[in-house]
């Protein structure tokens, strides 16, 4: 399936935004993640449509990310709060 296929623009996005806002409507969907789980699979679906064989590597991509995130989580090396001093100082440009 391809970006600019019949398939694509007037069934795949079509159904997918549909199911992405009914979910992204209900706040009880959006506390677990639904909408965003909702567009992970669809995407899978849409780059498993293209090349099946692509679709354990996205899948452990994803499942390593995920992890890594987790990761930096737990050992508290993603910062909660970011905040930049001197941000009122104008960056000059060179042409």
């Amino acid at each position: 399936m391809l970006f600019n296929s019949f398939e694509f623009i007037f069934l795949f996005l079509p159904l997918t935004l549909l199911v992405f806002f009914y979910l992204g409507s209900k706040p009880e969907y959006v506390k677990k993640q639904l909408p965003v789980l909702w567009l992970i699979i669809a995407s899978l679906i849409f780059y498993g449509r293209w090349k099946p064989l692509n679709l354990p590597l996205i899948i452990f991509k994803q499942r390593n990310l995920i992890l890594f995130y987790f990761l930096l989580l737990n050992f508290n090396l993603i910062p909660q709060k970011i905040s930049i001093q001197g941000s009122h100082k104008k960056i000059p440009f060179k042409n």
